[in-house]
């Protein structure tokens, strides 16, 4: 397994604990991931290109108070300093930019862009019900940004979007 991989499953595990509302069993243990994501971070100064992996670990590192720099988000924009057209498909991306941006503070311009640009086609995507197993994990999303809401309450909605996911998997990958 790559370290990217690696990487963006511990990031996704972390994250799927949390909604499940569940992380004072794992404490200890993420914030030990968390610092070697922060460390890594920090020491390699490279950024990921993939939108999933970059908006998620912003998220969750500035929510676990850690110093997130909003430029982390540079890399996902073209020469004009629009985001890339083609981050328009990676709706599971586009979900955590979405949330991600919903941690933006006073003056960060660039995930003020985030929001508009990752609400704008996650209602489009609402309109026009494209992506049948993903409506209604983007409706959720758009509802209950995971910062804003309580596990306790939302635990029952991610199980759902958990297993939806799932499914969709499956689909696209065709008869086993």
């Amino acid at each position: 397994m790559s370290s990217k991989r690696a990487s963006l499953e511990v990031l996704t595990l972390i994250d799927d604990i949390q909604r499940l509302g569940i992380e004072y069993y794992f404490k200890e243990e993420i914030k030990s991931a968390l610092d070697r994501q922060y460390m890594k971070l920090c020491f390699t100064r490279s950024r990921s290109t993939d939108l999933h992996e970059t908006a998620l670990r912003f998220r969750l590192l500035r929510q676990e108070g850690y110093d997130m720099p909003a430029d982390s988000f540079d890399k996902l924009k073209n020469g004009s300093g629009k985001f890339r057209p083609e981050l328009g498909k990676d709706i599971q991306g586009l979900m955590s930019l979405y949330e991600a941006s919903e941690m933006r503070v006073e003056a960060e311009d660039i995930l003020g862009e985030a929001y508009e640009y990752s609400r704008q086609v996650l209602d489009s995507v609402m309109e026009n019900h494209q992506h049948q197993p993903l409506v209604k994990i983007v409706g959720n999303t758009l509802k209950h940004p995971h910062h804003k809401s309580l596990p306790k309450f939302t635990a029952e909605n991610s199980l759902c979007n958990f297993n939806d996911k799932k499914k969709g998997e499956k689909r696209a990958k065709g008869p086993s």
